[in-house]
């Protein structure tokens, strides 16, 4: 690999790690400051109270930036079988240290993609006003 690829991909990576996971806004962004959920909680607890476009957009977002959390990188891998299948693409966590030269410069384009500093790259994700997602909000603030 690159010196240059695995320095900017260590930049990427860190700046990526030091990002707090999406606000998830209940009913429409920017309610108040409080009315968001964090995403990974969401991803974790109520992905199914997402559209679907919303949770995809959400899930990748979230993984990238756990991943980065961990030191890793997500290696994304599709092919024509799989779209042709109705298939999503195969997602892998892999150790920074542990990437293979030839997938580094996809990994580069996404680790870069969400770690643009002061970037919301996804997004404003919004999860519909419901009693469950008051609860979880309610918990969330200790109320």
């Amino acid at each position: 690999m690159e010196p240059d690829t695995m320095r900017r991909l260590e930049a990427a990576v860190e700046e990526l790690a030091a990002r707090e996971y999406p606000q998830v806004w209940i009913g429409e962004e920017g309610m108040t400051p409080e009315e968001y959920l964090d995403g990974l909680w969401v991803i974790e607890n109520m992905r199914d109270d997402l559209d679907d476009t919303t949770e995809a957009e959400l899930h990748r977002e979230v993984l990238h930036i756990y991943a980065a959390k961990r030191g890793e990188v997500l290696v994304i891998t599709d092919s024509r079988e799989l779209y042709e299948a109705d298939l999503p693409p195969k997602i892998r966590r892999v150790p920074l240290n542990e990437l293979a030269p030839e997938d580094a410069g996809d990994v580069l384009e996404g680790v870069e993609f969400y770690a643009t500093e002061g970037s919301a790259p996804m997004g404003p994700y919004i999860i519909e006003d419901s009693e469950k997602a008051r609860a979880a909000l309610e918990k969330r603030l200790g109320a």
